[in-house]
């Protein structure tokens, strides 16, 4: 769940936000259930991805409001 007050609210999973000391290359997102906190009308990406590496991104469940990937 996503709440409002969260630091970086713009994406639940972001890879390499920071710093990219190893590849991410084949890394899978997969299985998970997310959504937004109740009120919040925000509209965070699922899954950042900083890293420009081949992720995979498999079947999960979203709520209203949660797009899937965003590239930054």
């Amino acid at each position: 769940m996503q709440g409002r007050n969260k630091e970086n609210h713009t994406g639940l999973i972001v890879v390499a936000a920071e710093a990219q000391t190893y590849r991410s290359t084949g890394l899978r997102v997969e299985g998970n259930d997310a959504r937004l906190s109740p009120g919040d009308s925000s509209s965070p990406a699922f899954l950042a991805d900083y890293s420009h590496d081949k992720l995979a991104l498999g079947a999960n469940r979203l709520g209203t409001g949660l797009r899937p990937f965003e590239t930054r």
